[in-house]
């Protein structure tokens, strides 16, 4: 059986997902739509499938729906395909607030289909690695972890949404709250919430932001993210623990690294001749999840609590206070 997948969004992260249908199996991209007709024209030309409207492509006979749209549109449009009888796929975070994301997730629960969010950054190979070392135990108990991401400035989007904290959430919404993510599964929730952002005191061209968050195990975990001009970008992961110390950083592997003139700030452009792509490895495993197979993939509860947390940590950036969660 092949499932017939209609895709929104056709920015950088529509492509991504276009991009890895094409390797994957048992899968065809029936349609894609695009607030920006243009972008939905382009990428139907280059990845196959029609460019149809929004209203369109969600009353099109499709199997699933995966919602690659800018944050503060994820909630609306779950709800509308829920209401449609599809199942879901949808980028993270679900959405701007914890309300509108329960929401969403209810909706869901009440048509009766499977919604299911793309923490995709878990299928970087070396946070797949690390998460597998640490969860097998040979690494023992885990005590600081430190995970960094650096991006050479405000990756571009439609309509310059990112630019936006109130849409965003900026670094932390946008960028950690991946990791965030990716430490729930590994440690679990979150007890203690700390951070400090420069987007609050309009001091840098683009934004740092620092996250200091203990876990309910007693781990603790400090996130780092900038998106400032001029950096040349990379990721850094270090997990210490009683048994040994796990430590990565990108600059080190010597990737094949490449950029085209003119191209979109933020991105970056790694190639490994032997990792497969994060955005194949993860969609895989989300469909894997929608035919009722077992696998990894972090469901509901986690991306409502990475939000909670999220939240917490611009709530802390902006007021300076400690937030404790339940």
């Amino acid at each position: 059986m092949t499932l017939r997948i209609g895709l929104i969004g056709c920015g950088a992260a529509g492509q991504a997902h276009a991009a890895a249908y094409r390797d994957l199996e048992g899968v065809e991209l029936r349609a894609v739509a695009d607030a920006d007709a243009a972008a939905a024209a382009r990428l139907a030309a280059a990845a196959g499938g029609a460019a149809l409207s929004l209203e369109e492509l969600l009353d099109t006979d499709l199997d699933i729906i995966d919602i690659a749209t800018p944050t503060p549109t994820h909630a609306a449009l779950v709800q509308e395909a829920a209401r449609r009888g599809r199942d879901i796929l949808c980028e993270t975070p679900l959405a701007r607030t914890m309300d509108q994301a329960q929401a969403a997730v209810t909706a869901c629960r009440e048509a009766g289909v499977r919604l299911i969010p793309l923490h995709l950054n878990a299928f970087m190979p070396p946070l797949r690695r690390a998460a597998a070392i640490l969860t097998g135990g040979s690494l023992g108990r885990a005590g600081v972890i430190r995970i960094t991401r650096r991006r050479p400035g405000v990756p571009a989007s439609t309509g310059d949404w990112r630019r936006s904290l109130k849409e965003s959430g900026g670094v932390i919404l946008d960028l950690l709250a991946q990791d965030i993510a990716f430490l729930i599964g590994c440690c679990g929730r979150v007890q203690r919430v700390y951070a400090a952002s420069t987007a609050y005191r309009e001091i840098l061209a683009g934004e740092y932001a620092l996250v200091s968050l203990r876990m309910q195990n007693g781990v603790i975990a400090h996130l780092d993210g900038n998106w400032l001009p001029g950096d040349q970008g990379g990721d850094e992961l270090e997990i210490a623990a009683s048994n040994g110390l796990i430590a990565y950083s990108e600059e080190n592997t010597a990737p094949l690294r490449f950029t085209t003139a003119g191209g979109d700030p933020g991105r970056r452009v790694l190639v490994s001749p032997v990792d497969e792509d994060m955005y194949a490895a993860g969609l895989r495993e989300a469909l894997r999840s929608l035919a009722g197979e077992p696998t990894s993939l972090a469901g509901t509860e986690v991306a409502l609590h990475t939000l909670e947390v999220a939240l917490a940590a611009l709530e802390s950036a902006a007021t300076g206070q400690v937030f404790t969660l339940a």
